[in-house]
């Protein structure tokens, strides 16, 4: 009875753990439903498309198209752009050929003018060696003058600038200097990329604006000297803008008439040229197609409509 009894013992032992070691309905549905959730929240990571047959998953196209649009709009549409470091000047100049300071205006014209006659019979080496001659002999005089004094008077022989040697010497501090390197710097890359806009032409309109000012300027100056013209430019600066505030309505109205004839002449001779160069480029096609250099011209209409279909 005993041994019947102990074996009766282990079979139900063995069937608790069977029964602990075999998870509940509750928790087959449990994992089976989360299973399913994944499944329908993620489809893409479940389902092999054409692409992950070929060797790429979905993300991994998805990370090439942003990187190909990234790296299109970074070469296509970013331009460098340099502030106008003149702007802050503009308001000085204003202020000195606008006379609202007749004092320093005249004074400022004055000096200029009084350069330039000097400039017409010494050169610049040479007025700079005069004036500093002239200042290191009475500088001299004056120092060794007042020392011969002092030794009479029975004082301290010292020097007069040595108060101005040891507390206010003129030397150029170094944040100053990084200052106004960095704006030379800005003022150099403003006229250079301005420059280039001009030259390639990015502008039309403005770059047959200085067409027009370079060839006043450079006819002005095949029968006039540097030194006059420089001369001409000061007197009509100084002159010209006062000139244009007593005459305001009359010259804008003026300007503004001659602007639009302009751009009428402008737009006119554009669209001329614009249907000559189509007209022998359609000439010229028969000839580049047998050649094989087909599309070397592309017609106007056509190239148009395929940068827009591109953009």
């Amino acid at each position: 009875m005993a041994d019947q009894y102990e074996q009766v013992a282990a079979e139900l032992k063995n069937i608790d753990v069977e029964n602990n070691e075999q998870p509940s309905h509750n928790e087959k549905d449990a994992s089976n439903s989360s299973l399913n959730e994944n499944s329908t929240t993620n489809p893409a990571e479940n389902v092999i498309t054409e692409e992950s047959a070929n060797g790429y998953s979905v993300n991994e196209e998805k990370e090439e198209k942003d990187f190909i649009s990234d790296k299109v709009n970074t070469t296509t549409k970013r331009r460098k752009v340099v502030d106008n470091p003149f702007v802050a000047v503009t308001p000085q100049v204003q202020h000195l050929v606008f006379w609202e300071n007749p004092v320093h205006s005249g004074s400022i014209l004055a000096g200029a003018f009084a350069f330039f006659i000097v400039n017409s019979y010494l050169s610049l080496p040479d007025i700079l060696c005069y004036l500093t001659f002239y200042a290191l002999v009475l500088n001299l005089l004056h120092v060794l003058g007042r020392e011969q004094l002092q030794k009479l008077l029975n004082s301290d022989v010292t020097n007069p600038f040595d108060k101005f040697l040891s507390e206010n010497p003129v030397y150029i501090d170094r944040t100053s200097a990084d200052k106004y390197i960095n704006i030379c710097i800005n003022g150099i890359n403003y006229l250079l990329l301005e420059g280039q806009q001009i030259a390639l032409i990015d502008d039309p309109m403005r770059s047959f604006k200085y067409i027009i000012i370079f060839y006043v300027t450079w006819s002005i100056m095949s029968w006039m000297s540097i030194q006059s013209f420089i001369i001409t430019a000061l007197i009509l600066g100084f002159t010209l803008p006062k000139a244009y505030l007593s005459n305001k309505t009359l010259v804008d109205k003026n300007l503004d008439h001659g602007l639009k004839i302009g751009n009428e002449q402008w737009n006119k001779y554009s669209n001329i040229a614009k249907h000559h160069t189509q007209r022998y480029a359609d000439k010229l096609e028969p000839y580049i197609a047998t050649a094989g250099l087909k599309g070397l011209i592309p017609n106007d209409k056509k190239h148009s409509e395929k940068v827009t279909k591109e953009e």
